[in-house]
């Protein structure tokens, strides 16, 4: 900084380049939302990625709160609002899964071998309700049934060179969002996605 600015303006220039930081911050990596709003409840069903079967017996992980899915692959918990990574028992992955208002589909897939697919909700944000038609991009394009789900699958196999893979949401009246998937799009996961109404 040039020696004739002021002491004064030297310290506000000094706030004002950490106050930028700590919004880029923000912008970058929020902070994990807590879970400790109202409660809601969440029914799915396991289903086996290639055949869509149910799966029975597995044990699901929603932060200090477990289920099992009974003989149908069905379950219901009961879990505070917020934002989790739900273990699922025996899968290397787990399932991200925006919980802030109920009823919400609570499917999981398990059992995805070598396949590649993300699927999951798109959810206002500032409400948590679903996004129904909204346009989902990553290989492929997808919309928002009117429950606010998506599916996209990217093969089985190798991802060959596995490339910084993008997944992309634009609905009318909503902010475009756009998230890093990964190096490539690997196994089979529940993404959920929020999406800021204009």
């Amino acid at each position: 900084m040039h020696p004739s600015v002021s002491p004064v303006a030297r310290f506000a220039v000094g706030l004002s380049l950490l106050a930028m930081a700590g919004l880029l911050s923000s912008c970058s990596s929020p902070s994990k939302p807590s879970q400790t709003g109202p409660e809601q409840t969440v029914s799915g069903q396991l289903a086996d990625f290639a055949t869509g079967a149910p799966v029975a017996g597995r044990r699901l992980t929603f932060g200090t709160r477990q289920t099992i899915a009974d003989g149908n692959g069905r379950y219901t918990v009961v879990v505070p609002s917020g934002d989790y990574e739900v273990e699922i028992e025996n899968e290397p992955a787990r399932a991200t899964m925006l919980l802030r208002t109920s009823p919400l589909r609570g499917d999981l897939f398990v059992n995805g071998g070598d396949c590649h697919s993300r699927y999951g909700l798109v959810v206002n944000r500032a409400t948590g309700l679903p996004v129904s038609a909204a346009n989902v991009r990553m290989a492929g394009d997808t919309k928002t049934g009117a429950d606010g789900w998506y599916r996209l699958d990217a093969g089985c196999g190798s991802c060959g060179g596995c490339p910084t893979t993008m997944i992309t949401v634009t609905a009318p009246g909503y902010v475009d969002f756009s998230t890093v998937v990964g190096r490539g799009v690997k196994q089979v996961v529940r993404l959920d996605l929020a999406i800021q109404p204009r």
